[in-house]
C-alpha cells in the first residue's frame, strides 16, 4: 500500500458524520484491510467496532480526538453528527 511505502500505518478509519444520502465505504475497507472503524454514537450504523459520544477523547498514542456534537447544517438529516477535532 502507499501508505507502508511512505512509513504510515493506518489503524482505524474515523468517520466524522454519515447520511443516508452519501456513501460510505468504512465497511468494506475494514473488511479488506482489518483496520478499525469509529463512528458516531448516534449514526445508525451496524457493524462498527466503536462508536463514540459527545466528548469523548480517543487516544491514539500521542494524539488526542475529541469527539463534539454539531448542529446539523440541514434539517432533513436526522442524525446529529459528531465532529471529531484533533486536541
Amino acid at each position: 500500500m502507499l501508505l507502508e511505502e511512505v512509513g504510515v500505518t493506518l489503524r482505524y478509519c474515523l468517520e466524522t458524520h454519515l447520511h443516508a444520502d452519501h456513501i460510505t465505504g468504512t465497511d468494506r475497507l475494514c473488511r479488506l484491510t482489518g483496520y478499525r472503524s469509529v463512528v458516531p454514537h448516534n449514526a445508525r450504523v451496524r457493524g462498527a467496532d466503536y462508536q463514540m459520544r459527545d466528548g469523548e477523547i480517543l487516544k491514539l498514542g500521542d494524539t488526542q480526538i475529541q469527539a463534539l456534537s454539531a448542529t446539523p447544517k440541514e434539517p432533513q438529516h436526522p442524525v446529529i453528527p459528531i465532529v471529531i477535532t484533533l486536541i
